[in-house]
């Protein structure tokens, strides 16, 4: 007797939990980001995949990963906020100067870290000439060749 009386509760509570989880709060309903200045609002959330997702479904890592990506991010804090609100915060690499590679632009930050390589300066930092250099990487220091200037 006792055992039906266990088994029936747990099978009541086991479909309380499925409706509460079938319920439109367990879904994200609204994304904040904050501290963007290079993308806009809809590109992080376009880029995350958020968009739709129930809280089930959430994958931060991913999330995560995902916005860091982005050339000028340099770091994501993500939080979830009951009922369904998301909060993205973003730290971006700040452009500092740019140096000239084989026609096109290379982007750093204040850390000499190549932000990205582009055809066109976009943005108002000085032009840095005279570096010596023969490769790079992405989001990795400029290898310079000739550090006595």
């Amino acid at each position: 007797m006792k055992k039906d009386y266990k088994v029936k509760i747990g099978i009541i509570i086991g479909i309380i939990v499925i409706l509460i989880l079938m319920m439109p709060i367990c879904y994200v309903q609204k994304v904040e980001v904050y501290h963007n200045q290079f993308y806009t609002k809809e590109e992080i959330i376009k880029t995350s995949g958020i968009e739709n997702k129930h809280l089930l479904d959430l994958g931060y890592f991913s999330m995560k990963e995902k916005i860091s990506a982005l050339p000028y991010i340099a770091n994501v804090n993500i939080k979830y906020q009951w009922p369904g609100k998301i909060i993205i915060d973003i730290t971006e690499k700040a452009p500092f100067a740019y140096v000239d590679f084989n026609g096109t632009y290379l982007c750093l930050n204040q850390q000499g870290q190549v932000i990205e390589q582009t055809q066109e300066r976009y943005h108002e930092v000085p032009l840095i000439a005279g570096l010596k250099f023969s490769s790079f990487k992405n989001g990795e220091t400029l290898p310079i060749e000739n550090e006595d200037l």
